[in-house]
């Protein structure tokens, strides 16, 4: 009987409990939902101004004003007078092309020029007799006209040969090489006793004085650059400050794979004065 009775009461227990809850599941979905917490924030006072970045690269220092000395004759060098470090003067001969071959085309140049010279001299003296004789009607238009052909033939050999002379000279000079402006030898690029051929650089020179700054940043630095901007030289020690003048894009082909050429900007920054060594530059 009590078990019966505790049957009873269970299932009227569970029945009450379901009454009560399925109202409140189905009411739950029109309930707001819970207001969230609030998030902790750090704040600050807003300035305005320019911000700036710093690059920091490595950088050449060159010359502004340099140049490659080359040959302009070919010939066995018979001297190469100067040492890397060396300071020329604007004509100073820096380097001598053995001359004999030149030597001996003057001679034979001349040798031209003196026989056209009498070739013309004694056509001009015919060409004056035939002149009178065709005057007195002693020999015809005819031989006459020839004979002027000749004179014009045998003058235009003699400036041809005067114009060769005059080549000829000038390949002579050549033989010496000077030095084009008063500068400091860089690099001595030959030995004497090695053979000079037209275009064979000889001597790398530069003048004392302004020098530029090339440097090859990133292409990611290079979008926050301009012309204009300053720049540091840090060198043992030292600092010196100028300013990006110019940006410049060089061509370069890679070495490995097929041959694809890729522009890469280099940065030249002019005028940091007349002496540098390798050094740090910020941007």
């Amino acid at each position: 009987m009590i078990k019966k009775s505790l049957a009873i009461v269970m299932v009227g227990a569970v029945e009450a409990a379901v009454a009560i809850v399925v109202p409140k599941k189905r009411a739950l979905p029109l309930l707001p939902p819970p207001e969230s917490p609030p998030l902790p924030v750090l704040t600050a006072t807003v300035y305005e101004g320019a911000v700036g970045s710093t690059v920091d690269t490595v950088a050449l220092i060159v010359a502004k004003t340099a140049t490659t000395v080359a040959a302009h004759v070919s010939g066995t060098l018979l001297e190469v007078r100067f040492p890397e470090g060396h300071t020329v003067r604007q004509g100073e001969v820096m380097a001598q092309i053995d001359p004999r071959l030149l030597d001996d085309a003057v001679r034979a140049a001349k040798a031209r020029v003196a026989a056209t010279a009498e070739d013309l001299a004694k056509q001009q003296a015919i060409c004056e007799r035939d002149k009178v004789l065709y005057e007195n009607q002693a020999i015809s238009r005819q031989a006459f006209e020839m004979r002027a052909a000749q004179l014009a033939a045998v003058k235009a050999a003699h400036v041809v040969a005067e114009q060769a002379l005059e080549s000829a000279k000038t390949l002579r000079a050549y033989a010496d090489v000077p030095a084009p402006f008063t500068g400091v030898v860089t690099s001595p690029l030959v030995e004497p006793g090695d053979l000079a051929v037209p275009g064979k650089p000889l001597y790398s020179l530069q003048v004392q004085g302004p020098v530029k700054l090339i440097s090859k940043p990133s292409q990611e630095n290079l979008q926050k650059l301009r012309p204009g901007d300053p720049v540091v030289f840090q060198a043992l020690g030292h600092s010196l400050a100028a300013k990006t003048r110019a940006f410049t894009w060089l061509l370069m082909l890679t070495t490995w794979g097929p041959w694809k050429p890729s522009c890469q900007k280099h940065l030249l920054a002019y005028n940091l004065g007349p002496r540098s060594r390798p050094g740090t530059a910020r941007l």
